[in-house]
């Protein structure tokens, strides 16, 4: 858990997660991300 979550700088080490996720996507077979209350779905017909 994050203590202040709203803050710019307890945000970065969620931010960061959630990029190194992204940029893997297809390696961790995710279909879409729920972040900071935003759906965000990923392609379904991408190529490798």
């Amino acid at each position: 858990m994050i203590d202040n979550w709203s803050s710019e700088e307890d945000r970065a080490p969620g931010d960061q997660a959630k990029g190194y996720l992204w940029a893997n996507r297809d390696y961790f077979q995710i279909e879409y991300t729920i972040w900071r209350q935003e759906y965000i779905p990923c392609q379904v017909n991408r190529t490798p």
